[in-house]
């Protein structure tokens, strides 16, 4: 399964993933140069070897790649829904999109995405209220 963390930050869930799942083909994209380095470090430190780090902005990705991906990943990130409502195109048919935001992330709806589940609640040892949401390709 290749799998795409938008935005990875400090690699959650991108790396997480990795570490759960080693046969997994993830790919972690931040624009932020120095996180990029931090993330190459963890996989290192990790021995998590078959990951790409990519160092650009998602609109550069969106331009370049299509059907690339099985599943995208996107928590805390921000953009303009025209470029969410853009990510089906880096998904393969059969691919998903899964969302994690607080409780100011306004519900949208996809155009060329098709909800299919969700899940609303605190996180285990927080008291932070999150929703993940499952979207696949229409």
């Amino acid at each position: 399964m290749r799998v795409l963390d938008i935005g990875s930050g400090a690699g959650f869930p991108g790396i997480v993933l990795k570490t759960v799942d080693e046969t997994l083909q993830v790919t972690l994209l931040d624009r932020n140069p120095k996180k990029i380095v931090f993330l190459k470090h963890a996989a290192q430190a990790l021995n998590l070897t078959a990951m790409d780090f990519i160092n650009e902005p998602l609109k550069n990705l969106l331009r370049n790649r299509s059907g690339s991906f099985d599943c995208i990943v996107l928590r805390g990130f921000s953009s303009k829904i025209e470029v969410l409502d853009e990510l089906y195109s880096l998904l393969s048919k059969a691919g998903f999109l899964i969302t994690m935001a607080g409780p100011s992330f306004k519900n949208f709806e996809f155009r060329n995405l098709h909800f299919t589940r969700s899940w609303e609640g605190t996180l285990p040892f927080s008291d932070r209220f999150r929703k993940v949401s499952v979207h696949t390709v229409n």
